[in-house]
């Protein structure tokens, strides 16, 4: 499930006269990882030749990699002071990235005002270096940030570990048990959805807030769906209690497949799941201790609202969305279009369907006999696997893919930890 309010971040080649004293070269470097969403490489570059920046380019990027990697008080710390001692040194380009990664934060924080604030600077200031697309976005946007006016932030209260028994449902996705307003229902884990989603009978039965707005929201597919809002008061996951919880209210028939054989009634998404912090899940279990713990590894990210892992496909370094509510692996046509000329000799051309909230979508692609995939240490072969060969319309052009659960399945337990932005993998 994909909701489309992805707030596009992008970067332009800043005037040679801003940068005077620097090296150009590397400048441009770093501004390329950054717009080909090559997060974990421009993080291990700053880390490896932070002495060659001056403080304001320090600055600049960490307030858009900590953005990135989940730290978004330090990033809105970082975007004040560049503001505040460096304004007349900032391109028009470079405040708009930093309004981009400030309303992120504060979405991500729970502050719906202050990201209603950065999304209007942005459209009244810096409309000229939007395209259509952002502009729509932002607009759109603002629903959810204007209903959210008097919402209280999201908050969480843990009174210990949780294990907790969870099920697959009839499309093969993990549901865990959710409590709200005295009912205990089932609800899809779905780190790929930007927000908790319900159907709107759903939302009646368990006793959704509605709050004024409606927005449009994008699917999987290249579909959009007309949503409304609501909040839960409360909400608990095992030993997780949870106050004002937003959800997106969607038609009920937008959330049901196959002639009403599969339905959707509700989908736990990103804002609640990354408060968890860590979370492990194995067959049929989900265990989330009360405090996370540190890894080596880090590599996971936030592209705006999608959280993005660093993925090895044989032997390339790709940038997958990670969607725990994906039932198969599918490669996307940034891919397809970087190795076209191996692809369109190996393979034979395959109609490839996809799904999603509102419906499903066939695209042209192949089907790959097998790839090997690998995360942190955790490796694997995946047979069949889906190679788009043509764009889907509102995807990124630099996320290559999404993994699915046919990478998860093979797996005794994943470990997703939001307090340092690493996934792993054990057999």
């Amino acid at each position: 499930m994909k909701i489309l309010l992805s707030i596009i971040l992008f970067l332009y080649l800043y005037p040679a006269e801003i940068f005077s004293q620097d090296s150009k070269a590397e400048i441009n470097y770093l501004n390329s990882l950054y717009n080909e969403k090559q997060f974990f490489k421009l993080k291990r570059n700053l880390d490896e030749n932070a002495v060659a920046l001056n403080d304001r380019q320090k600055l600049y990027y960490n307030a858009l990699l900590d953005n990135v990697f989940n730290e978004p008080e330090r990033s809105n710390e970082s975007i004040d002071r560049l503001f505040s001692e460096y304004k007349n040194d900032l391109t028009d380009s470079m405040k708009v990235n930093l309004y981009n990664s400030r309303l992120v934060n504060c979405v991500n924080l729970f502050k719906y005002k202050d990201a209603f604030e950065a999304g209007e600077i942005l459209l009244s200031e810096h409309k000229n270096l939007l395209e259509q697309k952002e502009i729509d976005d932002l607009e759109n946007s603002s629903s959810i940030f204007k209903s959210g006016f008097s919402l209280p932030p999201q908050t969480i209260e843990v009174t210990g570990n949780t294990n907790m028994e969870t099920k697959k449902d009839l499309a093969g996705l993990v549901n865990i048990k959710v409590g709200i307003n005295g009912n205990e229902e089932d609800f899809i884990f779905d780190t790929g959805a930007n927000f908790s989603t319900v159907s709107e009978s759903f939302a009646k039965k368990i006793g959704l807030v509605s709050l004024e707005g409606k927005l449009e929201v994008g699917t999987a597919t290249s579909m959009k769906v007309s949503s409304g809002l609501a909040y839960a008061p409360s909400l608990t996951i095992g030993n997780f209690i949870f106050k004002n919880v937003l959800f997106l209210v969607l038609p009920d028939e937008a959330l049901s497949f196959a002639g009403g054989i599969y339905v959707i009634n509700g989908i736990i998404g990103f804002p609640v799941i990354k408060e968890m912090k860590e979370i492990h899940l194995t067959a049929g279990k989900i265990y989330i201790p009360e405090k996370p713990k540190a890894s080596t590894y880090s590599n996971l990210a936030l592209d705006g609202f999608l959280p993005v892992i660093e993925t090895f496909a044989d032997s390339d370094t790709l940038v997958f969305s990670f969607d725990t509510g994906a039932k198969k692996t599918i490669i996307y046509y940034p891919y397809y279009k970087k190795y076209k000329s191996i692809i369109d000799s190996k393979y034979e051309p395959a109609d490839i369907n996809i799904g999603g909230a509102g419906g499903d979508e066939t695209l042209k692609g192949f089907k790959i006999n097998e790839m090997i995939f690998r995360i942190s240490e955790g490796s694997t072969t995946l047979k069949n696997v889906s190679l788009l060969s043509e764009q889907i319309k509102d995807k990124d052009e630099y996320i290559q893919g999404n993994l699915g659960g046919d990478f998860y399945n093979s797996f005794k337990t994943m470990i997703i930890n939001f307090e340092d932005m690493y996934v792993e993998f054990e057999k």
